[in-house]
């Protein structure tokens, strides 16, 4: 399928597979960065360098994560993951599979909701950890409960949606059903921590105020944060909260058409699908 494009799919999945791993290296390079500074701020050095991991004599890499180290390495992670599935973005060349993809694509949905529940349990331990700085249990158990649900739905039941119900008879068709479970996981997650976040981030510019009227320069950082996880968290909300109200549990393929509903409009648009991209695997449907 690759060669009837005279190049050109080859040279795109190149493009944004180069593109989706520059972040990696550019993080990579920021954590480098960030053990030499804590090597160099330590008071037992020695004590240090065995927390580290050196891969040459100057260049070394934490082995004892704090919140931004932690929250880099699933950056890495994400842009290596990312990389590996445009290497083959739609599957003309036959190098990644159907389900494969899939799972990759699932996995980059879950470890991007990952980042900020890092982030919202780090202001947890803030407030209510103590001067031990421990995590509370419940935010602990919250939050193991929330990456097991997102990572394995995310994955199953994104490979499973295309082999249920009348999804089963068709090619590269969705189960409503099985999307409507997973896209309900993933709307409670990040409610829960669109609220929590904004509760706790509320929490922590009001103990850095001076008191006197003007901000200080932590509070408003803080606050800047503590809404933007909030907006970002709820647009998520509403990126899978709308496909899932307006397919009513029905199966539906990539480009929303419902299997043996034909009309007018719908085979208009098919006809212009099928004269501006030509898919082995997505023929079938589309002629449905």
């Amino acid at each position: 399928m690759s060669e009837a494009t005279d190049g050109w799919y080859g040279k795109t999945c190149r493009t944004y597979a180069i593109l989706a791993i520059i972040p990696s290296f550019f993080t990579i390079f920021f954590l480098c960065l960030y053990s030499k500074i804590k090597l160099a701020e330590s008071k037992n050095a020695k004590q240090e360098k065995g927390d580290h991991f050196f891969i040459t004599k100057n260049i070394s890499l934490s082995r004892k994560l704090n919140l931004n180290e932690k929250m880099c390495w699933i950056n890495v992670l994400v842009g290596v993951v990312h990389s590996i599935m445009n290497i083959d973005q739609r599957g003309w060349h036959g190098w990644v599979p159907i389900w494969m993809r899939t799972t990759m694509s699932g996995f980059l949905t879950a470890a991007a909701i990952h980042i900020a529940i890092t982030l919202v349990t780090g202001w947890i331990t803030l407030i209510d950890g103590g001067k031990a700085k421990k995590t509370p249990q419940w935010a602990v158990n919250l939050k193991r409960f929330c990456y097991f649900g997102l990572y394995v739905i995310e994955t199953v039941l994104g490979n499973l949606q295309y082999h249920v119900g009348m999804s089963a008879n068709y090619e590269m068709y969705m189960d409503g059903t099985v999307v409507a479970i997973k896209n309900g996981w993933y709307c409670f997650t990040v409610l829960i921590y669109a609220f929590v976040g904004l509760h706790y981030g509320r929490k922590i510019t009001q103990q850095l105020r001076t008191g006197s009227r003007k901000k200080s320069a932590s509070e408003k950082r803080l606050k800047r944060y503590c809404y933007m996880e909030f907006s970002l968290m709820f647009l998520a909300f509403w990126w899978k909260c709308l496909p899932t109200w307006t397919w009513e549990g029905r199966s539906m393929n990539w480009y929303a058409v419902i299997p043996c509903k034909v009309s007018y409009s719908s085979a208009e648009f098919h006809g212009l699908v099928m004269m501006g991209e030509w898919n082995p695997t997505v023929q079938p449907s589309l002629l449905i």
